[in-house]
């Protein structure tokens, strides 16, 4: 299953195995091919390994500067129950007009609308999947 985050901190308390958060570069490790991102509102922190990216990723810093924000969605590797780092899958980076706060009104609005939304046990569409209603 996978979830659209908005904190770094509140991947800590998610089962969910993979993951689609946006947070700031804090620094780039090419040699160890990863990510730090950061959350500008709580100060958390996160390791994103790019190394099995199925997207062309360009790690040079021109490309790709500290401050930047990315989206990167991910498979989070736990370690005795802790999130260690997120294995990167896709990692794009988001425009300089990109707005953080309009990115999590809408996000806002996705999970008020899916929290909302039920599917009916038994009814399916054409294609056979479940039909959803709004509670």
């Amino acid at each position: 299953m996978a979830a659209s985050w908005l904190r770094i901190s509140e991947l800590y308390n998610s089962l969910n195995d993979f993951v689609c958060i946006v947070a700031r570069i804090q620094s780039i490790n090419s040699i160890q091919r990863t990510l730090i991102l950061y959350d500008d509102d709580d100060s958390s922190t996160l390791n994103v390994s790019f190394i099995n990216v199925r997207t062309p990723f360009d790690i040079q810093s021109s490309i790709l500067p500290v401050d930047q924000f990315v989206q990167v969605y991910g498979k989070i590797i736990r370690q005795a129950g802790d999130i260690i780092r997120i294995d990167a899958q896709i990692i794009r980076k988001l425009g300089m007009d990109f707005d953080i706060n309009e990115y999590i009104k809408g996000l806002i609005l996705t999970r008020n609308y899916m929290s909302n939304i039920v599917e009916n046990e038994g009814l399916t569409d054409n294609s056979g999947n479940p039909i959803r209603t709004i509670l």
